[in-house]
């Protein structure tokens, strides 16, 4: 009687249980298909880790290595594995590309692994999901700049020796902090760049008498900035004569920036001597461009101008926008207020003007509209106006860390070379040391 009632409670807990999972299965359920099911496992060793997947896997490919009739040259025909000596991190995403079809990257590998590998196997490079797209071009693009980045670091790192003085000479200005001479070399310019800013602006200061200080103390001032566009005029003879290729240099912004920081001083004394040049005495303004001298060597200012010139193309394009804005903003508050009595609106030049002032937040208050049109528009404009200026902060922003990261980057590649250099010098240095003494013990032996 036990085992009868033990048993007759069986089916009905069965079909309780049907009916509470029938709510999450509305549709009957297929028959497995047995006949579909892959009749041959594949095994594939790499570099010692073992993968395993179907035939029928990897025949979805039949272009590729693993998916044609080629994969059978790595077979071990005693383990009956496919054998490997690539890379196995990178093959699970090999595998999962048969698997799913879709290709994804990991940001913590190589790209030029992953490159490798997938010519390896015969997987298009350019296969990857879209959402790995951005990932793939950061780590590609970095990949490439840091290769060429040490490519030029070992040629200026480990070359040491010069076989001319023009080379040894392009040398210190290249790389200032090398030796104690082209140390000294640079601060000797810097501080002439320094003073010559100095007596610049100085020279146009009110002196008590009424007269600038540059007509009060006209030959401290000269004799001044004679001496720096003299060091400055060295400098530039010592490139010219220095560097590997002239034309090239001449041409470059580097040289363009040298010539103004000279030709103000001599333009300067021509107009002692020759009193009808003095309308060239404008040249002066050039001389505020030698702080442009900074520039070369300093890895800041050039990674600003760098991100600057990344961001040519947006902000040509917001520019070309506000242009256009502008352009609009300004006749229709020129034909809104024209009509005003004692208006300031008188042609549409002075309205783009005033649309520039305004839209740039700046409003000087030499020009209002007195309508209510026209400062209707007004305030449009400025709330237009503010969402384009702002429009490329984020992604010069974006540049501007990518750039830092590039340059921090090459400054610990730099450190690591020279601190290599250093270790092989110190070798070589010991090494010698080991050999002389070595040689006087045989001597003295012998």
């Amino acid at each position: 009687m036990a085992s009868k009632s033990g048993t007759e409670w069986m089916p009905r807990v069965m079909q309780a249980s049907a009916l509470g999972m029938a709510p999450l299965a509305r549709r009957k359920l297929s028959p497995v298909p047995s006949a579909s099911l892959p009749n041959k496992r594949v095994v594939i060793n790499v570099s010692g880790r073992r993968y395993e997947t179907w035939e029928a896997t990897l025949s979805r490919h039949p272009d590729t290595l693993l998916g044609s009739k080629e994969r059978e040259y790595f077979l071990d025909e005693i383990s009956g594995e496919y054998v490997f000596d690539r890379d196995p991190s990178i093959f699970r995403h090999i595998l999962n590309y048969y698997r799913t079809g879709r290709l994804h990257f990991s940001y913590y590998d190589c790209s030029k692994t992953f490159e490798e590998e997938f010519t390896f196997f015969g997987i298009p490079f350019d296969g990857f999901d879209s959402c790995c797209w951005n990932e793939v071009n950061d780590s590609y693009e970095a990949a490439t700049v840091i290769a060429t980045t040490m490519t030029n670091l070992r040629q200026r790192v480990n070359r040491t020796h010069f076989d001319t003085i023009r080379e040894t000479l392009w040398d210190a200005f290249e790389n200032p902090q090398r030796t104690r001479a082209s140390r000294t070399v640079y601060n000797i310019i810097v501080v002439a760049v320094t003073l010559s800013l100095v007596v610049t602006i100085g020279q146009t200061i009110r002196c008590p008498g009424g007269e600038t200080c540059g007509e009060e103390f006209h030959n401290l001032f000269l004799y001044t900035d004679g001496g720096c566009a003299f060091i400055f005029t060295v400098e530039y003879a010592v490139k010219l004569y220095a560097v590997p290729y002239r034309k090239p240099f001449v041409k470059s912004l580097e040289s363009f920036i040298d010539i103004l920081a000279i030709l103000p001083f001599y333009f300067d004394l021509l107009e002692v001597y020759a009193p009808e040049l003095k309308s060239f005495s404008i040249l002066r303004v050039f001389r505020v461009f030698r702080v442009f001298k900074f520039l070369k060597n300093s890895k800041r200012l050039k990674t600003l101008l760098i991100t600057f010139r990344n961001a040519a193309p947006e902000l040509g394009v917001l520019c070309f926008i506000f242009a256009m804005a502008t352009i609009m903003f300004a006749a229709c508050v020129y034909y809104l207020e024209k009509n005003v009595p004692n208006t300031t609106f008188t042609h549409i030049p002075l309205a783009i003007w005033y649309a520039i002032v305004t839209g740039t937040t700046l409003g000087y208050g030499d020009m209002v509209p007195s309508s209510i049109g026209g400062k209707l528009i007004s305030a449009v404009f400025l709330t237009l106006a503010v969402f384009i200026v702002s429009l490329p902060v984020p992604f010069i922003e974006d540049k501007l860390l990518h750039q830092q990261h590039l340059q921090l980057t090459e400054d610990r590649l730099e450190m690591r070379l020279k601190r290599i250099l250093k270790t092989k010098q110190s070798h070589r240095g010991s090494n010698r040391t080991r050999r002389g003494t070595a040689s006087n013990i045989h001597a003295a032996t012998t």
